[in-house]
């Protein structure tokens, strides 16, 4: 779709009418499959799109009118280990899939001045890439392949939130592509969109709960410095944390524009000494 309109009347103090319109076409990533014992646990596609979205926000009755703000949609269909009624896997069999040493992740949509662009990648604990696609599209119409990224993430201290930093992106045609990243706000817990038991109910997306809509809500504190935030009901050793983080970006030559860094570490990780 080259446009789609969300519209939310007033819900638990929130209310909104947002229309996002693409700015180049969508990017498909590499089918994900992955086994464990034997069984198809993660089998998914998912498409991203670059977007600026118009209309307005509002909260607790203060509007903020929203005019060609940077903005994104990605969708993913199949199926997802994380997502629907849990269904333990076990078994006895020693078999690795390369998604079991995926430590680190960043997934990034962005759009500056005069291109916009998208790129994902996994590293192992030692920082090796497991993992990377991505493509630069440019106003003139022409779509390059990218073959790798370099990076410098900047953390707050005593936590994995992202603050700022770098990245160096790699193309086809033998080009170096810097950019550099600043926080432009809060980052996002996905527990308070459901994902990874978020729901009240102690459950995942993609759960029955109701032949009618089913509507939660969460208020809670989400500042920078602390480790782990998220939905108050969710234990805090269950906690995700920020992983979602709007970021101001400036591109090769001076350009201007922004990114939306995904961005997490799970367990050790070497390379900025995370243990």
């Amino acid at each position: 779709m080259k446009r789609a309109r969300f519209k939310l009347e007033g819900t638990e103090g929130l209310a909104l009418d947002l229309t996002f319109d693409t700015v180049g076409a969508p990017y498909i990533e590499a089918p994900y499959r992955h086994y464990r014992y034997g069984r198809v646990i993660n089998d998914l596609i998912r498409y991203t799109m670059i977007c600026r979205s118009s209309g307005y926000i509002e909260l607790d009755g203060r509007r903020t009118d929203v005019q060609r703000w940077h903005g994104l949609r990605d969708h993913s269909w199949g199926i997802r280990a994380s997502m629907g009624p849990r269904d333990r896997s076990g078994g006895v069999t020693k078999e690795k899939h390369q998604s079991d040493a995926r430590r680190f992740r960043i997934w990034v949509p962005f759009e500056v001045e005069g291109h916009s662009g998208f790129f994902h990648t996994h590293e192992a604990e030692d920082g090796s890439t497991l993992d990377f696609e991505g493509v630069i599209d440019y106003a003139d119409g022409r779509r390059v392949a990218l073959i790798g990224v370099e990076h410098n993430v900047e953390y707050h201290a005593g936590t994995r939130n992202v603050r700022g930093g770098s990245y160096t992106l790699k193309d086809e045609l033998g080009n170096r592509l810097d950019y550099t990243i600043r926080s432009a706000g809060t980052g996002a817990d996905v527990q308070g969109g459901g994902y990874y038991a978020g729901w009240h109910d102690g459950e995942r997306t993609g759960m029955y709960r109701s032949a009618k809509p089913h509507i939660e809500h969460d208020r809670y504190p989400a500042p920078h410095d602390q480790i782990k935030t998220g939905p108050l009901h969710v234990p805090e050793e269950n906690r995700i944390g920020q992983t979602e983080f709007p970021c101001w970006l400036e591109g090769p030559g001076g350009v201007k524009g922004m990114a939306h860094f995904e961005h997490y570490i799970l367990g050790p990780y070497k390379p900025y000494g995370f243990t």
